[in-house]
């Protein structure tokens, strides 16, 4: 497929003529010379959208989230998807898809073909920080989901904040837990994100079910008092998010969705999908009924 003519590649970003090395080089993806083989380009009706499961406290799972949503939106919805990993120096995101590729091909796996880019931004200084947005607003009718992997913290010197000010997040999706230190946390973040105007959906995170239901049963009114979406749509506090491919029985993975072992045992997860999915693509009048 000759970009020229299509108009549209997903991979150079061509609209009638090529976008060019520089711009391809800083995807990370191979720049195709105004040649694809990609076959028949779709062009989904849908505007490009940017999200992001953040907290600003570490181990709420949040990569593990952002991870099994672009896998979800990929290989279960057919979605056109970019991962940036934004997460300086740690880059979980990025090197976990690295280690799962050597795991696959010394498997004698073939990969996925229409496995999705994990790009790093090595550079999170303010500037390529704002340039990386401007780039990204190019995107738009390229691409049809942007996943951001943010650094866990939340100060004026974050990246997460050259976004907002930039008006770049469609979502910001936060994982919480019955805790005070998270819960606190969550608050904050919520009226700061409610006061930039960012949209905010909050769900209940590694929830135990032999607990009372009392125990969670109330957490979501303060969001709702505050006009804060909290989704219903609650996710066990289960091993299985965090096994990997060479676990038996994993469920994270940026090459697949494995949509049977999920909904079997933790379909809050697909709730969730479905409902963020939902959220940012059409009316909020319009969402999902939540699993209860």
């Amino acid at each position: 497929m000759d970009c020229g003519e299509s108009g549209r590649c997903t991979y150079c970003i061509g609209y009638g003529e090529t976008a060019g090395d520089d711009y391809c080089e800083w995807l990370g993806w191979r720049c195709c010379d105004g040649y694809c083989d990609l076959g028949e380009v779709i062009i989904n009706p849908i505007a490009m959208k940017v999200v992001t499961f953040f907290m600003s406290k570490g181990g709420t799972g949040k990569t593990s989230f952002n991870i099994m949503f672009a896998s979800y939106l990929t290989y279960i919805l057919g979605r056109r998807v970019l991962v940036l990993d934004v997460d300086f120096p740690e880059y979980n995101l990025y090197f976990y898809r690295e280690r799962e590729k050597d795991d696959y091909l010394s498997k004698d796996k073939e990969l996925p073909e229409n496995i999705y880019p994990i790009e790093q931004v090595q550079n999170v200084s303010e500037n390529h920080i704002r340039n990386v947005v401007s780039n990204l607003k190019r995107l738009d009718g390229a691409v049809d989901y942007v996943i951001v992997d943010f650094p866990g913290s939340f100060t004026s010197s974050d990246a997460i904040c050259r976004f907002i000010e930039e008006e770049a997040l469609d979502l910001v999706v936060m994982p919480v837990e019955v805790d005070g230190m998270v819960m606190s946390s969550a608050r904050s973040m919520a009226k700061v994100f409610k006061e930039t105007g960012v949209k905010c959906m909050v769900f209940l995170n590694r929830v135990d079910y032999r607990q009372n239901e009392s125990r969670y049963a109330n957490v979501g009114e303060w969001f709702d008092s505050e006009g804060v979406t909290f989704s219903r749509n609650r996710v066990k506090g289960t091993a299985v998010l965090t096994k990997d491919m060479k676990d038996n029985g994993f469920v994270r993975s940026s090459l697949c969705f494995p949509m049977k072992k999920i909904m079997r045992e933790n379909p809050g997860v697909v709730g969730l999908f479905e409902e963020v999915v939902r959220y940012v693509e059409m009316d909020e009048q319009d969402l999902f009924e939540p699993d209860r």
